[in-house]
């Protein structure tokens, strides 16, 4: 994979964590899982461990069986929810590095 696509020229050129910590929301799940791998190395290189925890949060959810209606658990939800939350408050906690 060329790691020098768009995708990533674009998170590499972000000047701080609460825009690194947006990108993460926003990214498709469809490129989340196909290039976890690489999304995750440049995050484990930043040493933030929540945005790994958030990324590992969202590929477990976006792995989850749907149920009838197409709708993932509410747990897998609510997992989500916890990682995201924990992300926004790191980023102010890294905002005095």
């Amino acid at each position: 994979m060329n790691e020098k696509m768009p995708l990533f020229e674009q998170l590499d050129a972000l000047g701080d964590d609460a825009e690194r910590a947006d990108w993460l929301w926003r990214i498709s799940p469809a490129l989340l899982l196909t290039y976890q791998a690489t999304i995750k190395a440049r995050f484990r290189a930043r040493d933030w461990p929540e945005a790994l925890a958030f990324i590992d949060a969202r590929l477990t959810a976006l792995r989850r069986n749907a149920d009838e209606h197409g709708w993932f658990a509410l747990a897998a939800y609510e997992m989500c929810e916890a990682a995201r939350v924990r992300l926004a408050e790191s980023v102010a906690g890294r905002a005095g590095r």
